[in-house]
């Protein structure tokens, strides 16, 4: 059974991560969007799910940190945790170097942006 300090701060890691999520969300709405701040504001979903779900690993947060000192914008774990899977958000000058650093621990896919859905698809 957690004890109510334990709840508390799962609590606190759950506004966080929805205030975090909204803030978010509305700025991915707008015209321009700010990949600098993005970038802040997935760094600060890791540290809510590191602290207060205590969901992270030491080496994912070795990962997230190795990243962002490569030139990532934000990093964070994915998934629900304990895994070994973290993303990073950086431009494309940044990728080869953040790449380098993070093949040591494992395997790297790096996703790019896309035109996406061009035409009205129905199922």
């Amino acid at each position: 059974m957690p004890t109510l300090t334990e709840i508390k701060k799962r609590l606190k890691g759950v506004i966080g991560v929805r205030d975090n999520t909204i803030e978010a969300l509305t700025m991915l709405k707008t015209q321009k969007i700010d990949l600098e701040y993005l970038g802040k504001l997935i760094s600060d979903q890791h540290a809510f799910l590191r602290d207060n779900y205590q969901v992270s690993h030491p080496k994912l947060d070795l990962m997230c940190s190795k990243a962002i000192q490569n030139g990532a914008w934000g990093a964070k774990l994915t998934g629900a945790g304990f895994g070994g899977c973290m993303f990073a958000l950086a431009n494309k000058e940044n990728v080869n170097n953040i790449s380098n650093v993070l093949e040591s621990f494992g395997s790297i896919f790096i996703a790019k942006i896309d035109s996406g859905i061009t035409e009205d698809v129905s199922y």
